[in-house]
């Protein structure tokens, strides 16, 4: 069963993740220093205060940390881990998660859609983005969306054109028309904060932060006249884990299952 094999991933890479923080804590670490602490940047005196999510963009080989603290986000070269830029926000703006959407356009350009303080999410052509920050022109966006109480980790349905959207403060799973931006659903989910689709988008797993958990949810019907999923809980995992474990974890899972091709 799928379930089954799903939950034995988990229970596999909780233990991979646990032996590694014990015995290796220090890997950890030298990941995250990558750029600004390497020989060539001795003078650099960029730093990363509060980095809060990271996604790459393939199409324009770059990669893109929030930094949540100091209001801005930061690029880099995916291929020699460069620092190429820094993107200053409004004060009120701090960008908290994001994500790629690719091709969004037809015309094989990627979008950046971004949750900030204050629960606004916005969705920008990446590349003029990028441009317009970098020349202090106005960063104009496609479309913007104030429904979430508390807007945490996002992703992407490609199938239903959907953009699904952790709303910490109101407790549910909402779900955006990813060309608009407006509201169409909504589902509880307990402490929602980061969440991922596996499987051809067939199952949903939700990490839930201040429970130590995360949730499995299996996709039963998909109604096509209002848009909606019916989504069916089916397994609730980590409830003992340790809490900083449980809020990587969902990461740590997503990229076996992607990689390395467990199913």
């Amino acid at each position: 069963m799928m379930e089954g094999r799903l939950s034995q991933a988990f229970s596999e890479e909780v233990e991979k993740i646990k032996k590694l923080s014990q015995e290796s804590s220090w890997l950890f670490h030298e990941y995250f220093k990558f750029s600004p602490n390497r020989p060539s940047d001795a003078n650099n005196n960029l730093s990363v205060n509060d980095p809060t999510d990271i996604q790459i963009s393939y199409q324009l080989n770059i990669i893109l940390i929030t930094d949540y603290d100091s209001s801005k986000i930061e690029v880099f070269d995916l291929e020699t881990k460069e620092h190429k830029a820094s993107i200053s926000f409004l004060p009120k703006e701090h960008p908290r998660h994001l994500c790629i959407e690719e091709n969004y356009d037809g015309e094989n350009n990627d979008a950046m859609i971004l949750c900030c303080a204050y629960d606004n999410i916005f969705k920008y052509d990446l590349k003029q983005f990028l441009s317009n920050a970098q020349s202090s022109q106005d960063i104009q966006y496609i479309w913007k969306n104030s429904d979430c109480r508390w807007a945490q980790g996002l992703t992407i349905s490609y199938t239903t054109r959907q953009l699904y959207v952790c709303d910490h403060g109101a407790q549910h799973v909402m779900v955006l028309n990813l060309r608009t931006g407006e509201y169409v659903y909504k589902f509880p989910v307990k402490q929602p904060f980061g969440l991922t689709f596996v499987e051809n988008e067939q199952y949903l797993l939700v990490s839930q932060v201040s429970i130590h958990k995360v949730e499995i949810f299996k996709k039963e019907t998909f109604d096509e006249i209002k848009n909606t999923t019916e989504w069916n809980s089916i397994k609730t995992i980590g409830q003992y884990l340790e809490m900083s474990l449980v809020n990587f974890m969902i990461l740590a899972l997503f990229f076996t299952i992607d990689f390395l091709g467990i199913f």
